[in-house]
């Protein structure tokens, strides 16, 4: 198997404009609510206790009801998306690994894309992909 991660350093953090912030906000909250079986606005509140923001301030923001955030609640969004999509892509490389090593052959179709898709969300991460 290809080697995703060269180290175990934190990913660059990636430039984030506000509409995709608020679609990656949007795709954690769906990640969440699968992971925990709660609905969307129980998945939300979860993630905002996280990433130590209000509910109110997620949700108004991310429904766009706010222009712009700015500072240290910003920061706090932006690190808990990062974290987030860190922390699937670990999970998602741990299965793929165990894909492998349970007979999967590493030249299938599914196997590529899911190495090139990983590969593809890890330079998104660090922001060498617009």
């Amino acid at each position: 198997m290809s080697q995703i991660r060269k180290s175990d350093e934190p990913m660059v953090t990636a430039v984030f404009d506000d509409e995709r912030a608020r679609k990656w906000v949007e795709q954690a909250e769906v990640r969440e609510g699968l992971r925990t079986g709660q609905n969307r606005p129980a998945a939300r509140a979860s993630l905002a206790r996280k990433w130590g923001v209000s509910f109110w301030t997620l949700t108004n923001w991310r429904r766009g009801r706010l222009k712009d955030l700015r500072g240290a609640i910003r920061d706090k969004i932006q690190a808990g998306i990062v974290h987030e999509l860190e922390s699937e892509i670990t999970r998602l490389t741990d299965d793929l690994f165990l894909a492998l090593q349970g007979g999967a052959s590493p030249d299938s179709d599914a196997i590529v894309q899911a190495e090139i898709a990983l590969r593809r969300a890890c330079e998104l991460l660090k922001g060498s992909v617009a």
